[in-house]
This record gives C-alpha cells, sequence and structure tokens, in this order.
C-alpha cells in the first residue's frame, strides 16, 4: 500500500517538474522574442503560456507565472498598448515579479477625485466577464478580488491595481477583464472627470448538476 503511495507521489513530482521545464522553456523562448523585439510573438507565446498556467494552477503562487505576466507587459508596451501593459506591470508586481516601478503618472490629466460625496460613480456600459481559471475552480477557491481602477472621462480605464487578492490566477482574471469594460463617466457637479473607484469581481462556486461550475 505504502509503495504504491510512495509510487503515484513520484509520478505527480514528475509530472510537476516536467510542467515547469516546460514553462521555463516557453518563458525562455517569449524572453528571446523580446530581445529580437518580436512582439507580436512574444506576446502569442506568453498568452499560450498564461492559459496553460491558469487551467494547472491552484491557490499555489507561482514565481513562472508572475514571470509571464510581466513579459507579457513588456509585449504590449511593444505594441504600443501603454495602457494595458501598466495594468500588468502592476499586476505582475502585486504577484512578486521584479517590475521596476514606473515614474509616470497614472493618468496624464487632472489627478483623479475618488467617488463619494459630490463624486457621482460611474456606471458600466460594456463588461467583459473574468474567465475562472480551471486551476482555482478545480481546488474550490472562491471569493472577491478588488481592482482599485481609473476611469477617464472618456469611460475608459486607464489604470488598475489588485487592492484585495484571492488567488495569483483569479487576480490575473479580474484584471484582464475588468480592463475591457467601458462606462459612463463620473461627474462632479454635473461636469465629467476621471474617477477612482474600486470593481469588485466576485468569483462564485455554484452546482450545476453534478458538477460545480463557475458564476460571476
Amino acid at each position: 500500500m505504502k509503495s504504491a503511495l510512495l509510487a503515484l507521489l513520484l509520478v505527480a513530482a514528475s509530472a510537476q517538474a516536467q510542467m515547469e521545464l516546460d514553462w521555463s522553456a516557453a518563458l525562455d523562448e517569449g524572453a528571446l522574442a523580446l530581445k529580437n523585439a518580436q512582439y507580436v510573438k512574444a506576446l502569442e507565446i506568453d498568452e499560450r503560456t498564461i492559459a496553460d498556467m491558469l487551467a494547472r494552477l491552484g491557490a499555489k503562487s507561482e514565481p513562472q507565472f508572475a514571470v509571464a505576466v510581466a513579459q507579457k507587459a513588456e509585449a504590449l508596451e511593444g505594441l504600443g498598448r501603454g495602457n494595458d501593459a501598466r495594468m500588468f506591470r502592476r499586476l505582475a508586481r502585486h504577484l512578486g515579479a521584479n517590475v521596476p516601478n514606473e515614474d509616470r503618472p497614472m493618468v496624464r490629466e487632472s489627478p483623479p477625485l475618488r467617488v463619494g460625496g459630490d463624486v457621482t460613480a460611474p456606471v458600466a456600459l460594456k463588461r467583459a466577464s473574468p474567465r475562472y481559471a480551471e486551476g482555482a475552480r478545480k481546488a474550490r477557491i472562491f471569493g472577491v478580488v478588488i481592482v482599485e481602477s481609473i476611469i477617464d472621462k472618456n469611460g475608459v480605464i486607464r489604470d488598475a491595481e489588485v487592492r484585495k487578492g484571492l488567488a495569483p490566477t483569479l487576480d490575473y482574471a479580474a484584471v484582464d477583464a475588468v480592463r475591457q469594460w467601458r462606462f459612463i463617466p463620473g461627474r462632479l457637479k454635473g461636469e465629467v472627470v476621471s474617477v477612482l473607484f474600486d470593481l469588485t469581481i466576485n468569483f462564485k462556486l455554484v452546482a450545476d448538476e453534478d458538477e460545480n461550475m463557475p458564476r460571476y
């Protein structure tokens, strides 16, 4: 009995080691693409690697996941998608990646106002549902991720940062979703303004026939 259990543990450990080697190889390939300014290729590699990690990782904090997110941010920057790049850089730091802090302000206009008092909250016009990472779903991880966001005068999210995390893969899913949202902008005494607003993403597991399925 003990020998059978030991054999299973060895197989699992071997599979884990191979998986991490595969991720390392993919990250090296992505880093080379970035070095050669092949940003489209790098983004494709990083997104493919992240998708695999989302399917496999549960609550574990995996350094390779943070590196993949940081590389995705660099690829987005190279493609001129500065707002998205900034959000994913912040997320990579939140996940533990060694990403330098930025000196640039989050929004190049008047500082955003915190919603409350005379400052009205923006109203969501378009929402993108976050992907409930399969690894987190299988591990039965659920709860709330709070993303502090700057929503500009055009109703676009210009920056976002996780203030209350849940699990690395779900934090990623939350940021990846909210950056796509669009809003009727907030107002101060009738005038459109940029606002600082907390968005709450609730990951729930609900019973659906024979298995637990995600709901947002």
